[in-house]
């Protein structure tokens, strides 16, 4: 649910999963172990929350492109070096 609330940006289910992981965190006793003594866990589940919230948007973009890039290498590399297979199942 947090991975679709994120990918489409709706803000309210957007919110309630910021809440869900907030608590999520705040629940886990590992998460709450690895904080610093100095950091707040509540602050802390918070701003990881927000990095993968702002991540989203360029992470998908990337992902994406990186895709499309290999799949075009791949297309020409065979068009470069096997151009009548290429062009018989193209």
């Amino acid at each position: 649910m947090l991975r679709r609330a994120i990918g489409k940006k709706i803000p309210e289910i957007l919110e309630e999963q910021r809440e869900n992981f907030v608590d999520g965190c705040l629940n886990n006793p590992e998460f709450i172990q690895q904080c610093p003594s100095t950091i707040i866990p509540k602050k802390k589940a918070i701003e990881i929350f927000e990095i993968i919230d702002y991540y989203t948007g360029y992470a998908f973009n990337k992902s994406h492109a990186v895709a499309y890039g290999l799949i075009t290498y791949q297309m020409a590399y065979l068009k470069a070096h096997y151009p009548v297979e290429f062009m018989e199942y193209y």
